[in-house]
């Protein structure tokens, strides 16, 4: 019986050695399990930080996007006054270069009128210098009557007998 209890005394130290065994490696196990949960929870809080800044990444990525399209939308509208703008200019062009051939053509008709002016001022001094010289004649030939009528006055004088 003895033996039978020095094998139970044996049975029973060797479960309890592995007994104590299996509760280190369970508190070993544990205590890795632990480890991991800490560092899983580590890095869940990282991760839900992370999808915060993602968060606020893509808020500011849509509110850049509304800017943009705000933007867009302010750049179409000074595109289309400025097609608009180009267009009147062209318009302006337009009218400055139908204006500019008629005032050509009233120039060319300016010249014109001033060669006829000009032949028109050579006949006037033309027709002064013979104004001139018939007033000259005219001048002479009044000379002469003055000169025929002092003739005629005396041979009145000596038909009536009356002396000047």
């Amino acid at each position: 019986m003895r033996a039978d209890l020095d094998g139970c005394y044996h049975l029973l130290t060797t479960t309890n050695k592995n007994v104590l065994d299996v509760r280190s490696y369970i508190n070993t196990v544990a205590a890795t399990q632990m480890r991991h949960t800490n560092r899983l929870d580590e890095i869940q809080t990282a991760q839900d930080l992370a999808v915060g800044r993602l968060n606020r990444l893509e808020e500011g990525q849509q509110e850049h996007t509304n800017r943009l399209v705000r933007v867009e939308k302010v750049q179409e509208q000074q595109t289309a006054k400025l097609i608009s703008l180009e267009e009147g200019q062209r318009e302006h062009t337009e009218k400055l270069v139908s204006l500019a051939e008629g005032q050509r053509q009233h120039t060319e008709k300016l010249v014109r009128l001033e060669g006829g002016q000009r032949q028109h001022t050579e006949k006037l001094v033309r027709l002064e210098g013979g104004q001139r010289q018939h007033t000259e004649k005219l001048v002479q030939l009044d000379g002469k009557f003055d000169h025929l009528d002092a003739k005629v006055d005396k041979v009145l004088a000596l038909l009536t007998g009356k002396p000047e």
